[in-house]
Formats: structure tokens, sequence, C-alpha cells
């Protein structure tokens, strides 16, 4: 079976880390025998300006028809191409139009050097509108992994929800990675058959994530790690605030924060202006190796969003036989499912502060191997692709429906 993978996430030399999710389940169906490979909007962003030369720049294609090669990246077969990517404002929901063009100009160059059975396209605005045209381009049948969270963020706009709408509705089969995800878009966009929404979480790599040997110092600190983005959405000065709560009736916490972001200068600014710089650590963005040993050495992670659709990093901590304490905020209440993994608690300081004080008070009943048990036997990579792999099959099977009209279907097998 050959499957056409489009994402605009994706790993690249100037960011390795985006779209790491999707490079690992690529990987996991080729283990599985498919001949998965993916292509990639690279955007090439400039402000639209009226006038010819704006005109001319947003009509004029990058690539001028001519295919790029296909390149190895790290055991997946991957082919980067430019679109034009309007800046923010009006002119950036243009941005899936734009790489729509580019697409079509490509697509006969694509199906002659790799004629793919399946398309799957990962998340609706962009690679949807240009999955769902590849796959009737080439009649086959399209698969759409929605990941967006929050998911209005693609319906912020008359345009842009059009686009996002269409795409899931043309969708053979939508992949939601969380039931609160599936419940999001089933609450901004209508979708025509809500019961072709299957929910499939994220994987991770068992390889990587497992329990060693490797241990929090014996200190006599209790160590949370927090890993994300530094964005507005997660929370942090909320975190912050609960950790120096919890802090003053168990003064053997300490708080490390992993990552990137925006708000960063703000959060760190934020830790001096309380003097927590003694028992707040910072450190950067690093390898999926490095975090894997940043989890063992902490005694549970925290989540402190206001909504996550997934958050892989819970069943990392999991897999490395770390309990998770976790805000209500989606798809982690999924995955925390008894006490007995984890804490979950109310979206608030409050809830927060009781969250650290509680599951420092219950570190000795977590089992490590149960808990990485856990995490292997539902959220495995492997186990993610082979239920990927079944809606593949079941869907070049027989007969599927496209507006009403049979799409080129025929037995296919690994």
């Amino acid at each position: 079976m050959k499957v056409l993978v489009v994402s605009h996430m994706f790993p690249r030399e100037s960011d390795d880390w985006d779209g790491i999710f999707v490079h690992e389940q690529v990987v996991a169906l080729r283990e599985l025998g498919i001949d998965a490979r993916v292509i990639v909007g690279n955007p090439e962003g400039f402000a639209v300006r009226f006038g010819v030369n704006g005109l001319r720049h947003l009509c004029s294609s990058r690539n001028a028809g001519v295919l790029p090669k296909w390149q190895e990246l790290n055991r997946v077969p991957v082919m980067y191409f430019m679109y034009s990517a309007p800046y923010a404002g009006f002119w950036g929901r243009l941005g899936a139009a734009c790489y729509l063009r580019e697409v079509r100009q490509l697509a006969d160059s694509i199906r002659q050097s790799f004629p793919y059975d399946v398309v799957h396209a990962h998340t609706a605005w962009l690679d949807g509108t240009a999955g769902v045209w590849l796959a009737r381009h080439s009649g086959v049948p399209m698969v759409l992994t929605e990941h967006t969270g929050p998911f209005s963020a693609l319906t912020a706009g008359p345009c842009m929800k059009w686009v996002t709408q269409r795409a899931i509705n043309q969708a053979d089969v939508v992949i939601a990675v969380s039931e609160a995800l599936k419940r999001d878009i089933l609450r901004h966009v209508k979708v025509k058959w809500p019961d072709k929404i299957e929910v499939v979480g994220n994987g991770m790599r068992p390889d990587l994530f497992y329990p060693t040997e490797e241990q929090p110092p014996e200190d006599g600190t209790i160590r949370a790690l927090w890993v994300g983005g530094f964005h507005a959405v997660k929370r942090l000065t909320r975190l912050l605030e609960a950790f120096s709560s919890a802090l003053q009736h168990d003064p053997r916490l300490r708080l490390s924060m992993v990552g990137m972001g925006p708000l960063e200068g703000e959060v760190r600014e934020y830790v001096r202006s309380q003097h927590l710089e003694r028992v707040v650590s910072f450190y950067p963005t690093a390898p999926r190796h490095q975090i894997a040993s940043y989890l063992r050495r902490h005694h549970f992670l925290v989540v402190s969003s206001e909504l996550e659709t997934f958050s892989i990093i819970v069943i990392e901590a999991l897999a490395c036989g770390r309990p998770v304490l976790s805000t209500r905020c989606g798809g982690p209440e999924e995955t925390i499912r008894d006490e007995s993994i984890g804490e979950l608690v109310e979206n608030s300081r409050e809830g927060l502060t009781q969250g650290f004080l509680s599951i420092v008070s219950r570190l000795g009943e977590f089992d490590p191997q149960r808990l990485s048990a856990y995490a292997r036997d539902n959220y495995g990579v492997d186990v993610i692709a082979s239920r990927i792999a079944r809606i593949y099959m079941k869907l070049c099977a027989g007969t599927v429906e496209h507006d009403g009209l049979p799409s080129r279907a025929s037995q296919i097998s690994l």
C-alpha cells in the first residue's frame, strides 16, 4: 500500500521539532510495510501590497511546475515544496489557496513519481484542502487527521470556516486525536456524517521513553517538570502562582520549565519578581532523548494548560514511569483515567495548588512499570500506526462515497 502524507507540520533543517509526531507516525507506518511518503509545504512569507507587483507575487508559482526532489529524512522519503504565505490579516486567509495552487501544479508529477493509493492529510484548513484535491484528482480515498487546538482557530472567519468545513466533509475518514477535539469539531462546523470522525490519539516512542535507573537527585527535594511552549494557552502565570502557594505548605517543592516561546521573557520576569529563582529552573528546548532524561530525573509532570487537544508529553511522562498532574483541559482527561495514573484538577490556581500537594503526598503509590505499560499498550506509536493502517485498509477494500459519487477503490493489501 502506498500512502501520500500531506503535512505542513514536519521536521525541517531549520526546525527539527516541528511535526515530530507526524514523522514518528510515518516511520511506524513504514515499519508495518506501508510505503508512506510525505510532501511538506515550506511557506515563503511576504507582505501583500496593493498594486501590480503585490498581485504578481501573490499569483505567481514558487515552484514553476518543476517537481522538487524526494529526499530522505530519518528513514522517511519527503518532498519539500515552496508556497506563498501572505502575512497575517485578511491576506493571511489566502494561505490555503496559495498552498493548493502549488500542489495542483505539482500533482501530476507527484502521481507519476509515486502512484499512491491513499492520501492522508494533517489538519483541515491547509493540508486538508490540498489533500482533498489530490485524492479527487487521483480517484483515491482520503484520511484527514485534525490536531488543531483550539479548533476555533480554523473557523475564525467565514472564509477559513468554509474551507475547513469543506475539507472535513469531503474527507472519507476524519481522525480526531481526542474525544475533546471531536466534540470541538462538531461544535464549530457542520459535519454531514459525524460518525465518520474516529478518535485515534497520538503516539509515543517506547524505544525512547521508558523507565531506567535514572532517578531524581536524592537531596530531599520533590521535583516537578513542565515541558512546552511559552504561550498564553499554557497559563504559565497561574502555574507559578499555584506552585508558589504549594511551596508555602511544602518547601521541598521545585519546578523545572523546559521550552521556549514568545512569553518566556515575561515568565522569567515573573519568577524574578516573586523571588522564586532558587526553586524554579529554566532549560531550553531539547532533543527527544534529553526530554526523556528530564522526565526520569523529576518526580512528576505538570500540565497547566487552558486547552490541550491531546498532549503528547503526558504519555511520554507516563512511559518513563512518571505520574502526571494536569488541569482538566481536554486531551489529558482522557489519558489520566484514574488516580493510579495521576491527578486531574480544576482549571484554576486553587485546583493546581491542591493538585501539587496531593500528588506529592501520593508519590509512593505510583508504580513506574505499570505507568509505562499503560502508555506503551495504549499509545505506543506502533499501536497507533496499526489503528491507522486498519483505517487505510478499510477504505481501500471497497467503495467509498464522495459527495454521493463512488470513488476509484481497489483491493489493496499490506
